[in-house]
């Protein structure tokens, strides 16, 4: 036991809940930590804008009513959203259901047996029907239902609880084998107002699961299964026993960092849009209710961070994402952490998608999502061809689904990332016609059946909410 206990403490540092000492840097330009309810400037924080804006060669304000370097930087002020930007938010819920729907019925085909190009079929492991989302935007969904509910914490709820050892060991939640700077083993340090929002999602999990009532999953991953199979038999509030049971499964290695939490981080990035610490702890928070691993939590971080920029940024007609778009979020990630991602990212860069293998850890699954979309515009014309126009999201999701593997899941993470890029307009008529899934029901528990367009509005709502609140 004494050996045991050893091994909890030396899990939890005295550090800051994201695994590193808070410092101003955390905020993205030295202090201006610039939430997104547009709060105005002191003055002397927007000296230093002014100082950093001349310095780059920008300038302040705009239609959408952000502050910062047009959402090319780190630091905004979102007092409203233009149509251009709602559009891009509602685009990353429906463009991921449309790469899950397009990924179904060829999930765990190697890439010479997908279609060319794929098509909205139905069958997999469901069985799903024709244009019928899956298990990956359902779960996103039971997210986004929360969100639209519940308060969304800012990013400096726990900015003054620095948990020690003994804070951890009280809560029961460190282990040798959980990760050094998961979450998890600080949940009991989330205000109440905070853990509202926690416990809404982890419930919708557990009630899609099946938890005191029949559930309404048809195909949920190995992993996901345990967790909420344990948390579902856990005493506790429904966020707390989700925490405990994941960070029990977790493990060394790639078995306990499986993709199923990055497959439905992406509406986390619209929820506090411009608050990028708020979004990094959600992401964190909610991917840990069921993959409490360092390498899952940090690849949420980078991804939410990466949607959440591309739908402030204020895009020409013709841009297209690239590197150091995905590269620009290292700096939420712990320091000792940055060299690994900065070369997952590179070298995946253009890549072609199909030669990335081994996509159920959720590292490799952000690298295929990334090659498709970054090979998808620069191949030939012919082959994909170029994505310099909204095209860029059919070509994109295509490229994911024809690397074959875990067709849906690639296809649902890229598409968070081009539905954010090319927004929900992009979205071909013939998908949004027939789009159709299972969605936490209104009234209660169970489900009921959602379309393309209860999408668009369910993500732009989140959105509005977030700048309000």
């Amino acid at each position: 036991m004494r050996t045991w206990r050893r091994t909890l403490l030396s899990a939890c540092p005295r550090r800051h809940p994201f695994g590193r000492p808070r410092s101003p840097s955390d905020f993205g330009v030295g202090l201006l930590a610039l939430r997104s309810n547009g709060r105005p400037l002191t003055a002397q924080a927007k000296r230093r804008l002014d100082d950093e804006q001349e310095a780059a060669g920008g300038g302040h304000g705009g239609a959408n009513g952000q502050v910062g370097d047009d959402g090319k930087g780190d630091v905004w002020t979102v007092s409203a959203l233009n149509d251009e930007q709602l559009d891009r938010a509602a685009g990353v819920l429906l463009a991921q259901a449309c790469g899950d729907a397009l990924g179904v019925p060829y999930e765990g085909r190697p890439p010479g047996a997908v279609d060319d190009p794929p098509v909205m079929k139905g069958g997999g492991l469901g069985p799903y029907e024709p244009a019928e989302w899956s298990d990956d935007t359902e779960m996103a969904l039971c997210i986004a239902d929360a969100l639209s509910a519940d308060a969304v914490p800012g990013g400096d709820v726990c900015a003054d609880a620095v948990p020690d050892g003994d804070a951890c060991a009280d809560a029961g939640m460190g282990h040798g084998g959980a990760p050094d700077h998961s979450l998890v083993r600080d949940h009991a340090l989330v205000p109440d107002h905070a853990l509202a929002l926690y416990d809404g999602i982890a419930r919708r999990f557990l009630d899609w699961f099946g938890h005191e009532s029949e559930g309404w999953a048809r195909d949920i991953g190995i992993q996901t299964r345990e967790v909420l199979s344990a948390a579902a038999a856990g005493e506790g509030g429904p966020a707390e026993r989700c925490w405990r049971a994941a960070a029990v499964r977790a493990g060394g290695g790639e078995s306990g960092a499986g993709n199923g939490a990055l497959m439905r981080t992406g509406v986390l990035a619209i929820a506090r849009l411009g608050d990028r610490q708020a979004t990094a702890e959600l992401a964190r928070r909610v991917a840990a209710l069921t993959h409490a691993h360092a390498d899952v939590e940090d690849s949420c971080v980078l991804w939410t961070d990466a949607v959440q920029r591309a739908v402030l940024r204020d895009w020409s007609p013709d841009e297209l994402l690239g590197e150091d778009h995905l590269l620009a979020g290292l700096d939420l990630l712990p320091e000792e952490r940055r060299d690994f991602w900065e070369r997952a990212v590179r070298e995946s860069t253009g890549v072609e998608p199909w030669k990335i293998g081994g996509r159920g850890y959720t590292v490799t699954t952000l690298k295929a999502a990334w090659a498709a979309i970054t090979w998808s515009q620069d191949a030939p014309d012919g082959v994909s061809g170029a994505a310099s126009t909204g095209e860029g999201l059919r070509h994109g999701l295509e490229a994911a689904v024809r690397a074959g593997g875990d067709t849906d899941t690639v296809a649902a993470v890229a598409g968070q990332l081009l539905g954010a890029r090319w927004g929900a307009s992009a979205v071909p008529s013939v998908w949004r016609a027939v789009l159709h899934g299972r969605a936490p029901h209104t009234e209660g528990t169970g489900y009921e059946v959602r379309v393309a367009a209860d999408l668009e509005v369910l993500a732009r709502r989140i959105a509005q909410k977030g700048l309000a609140g």
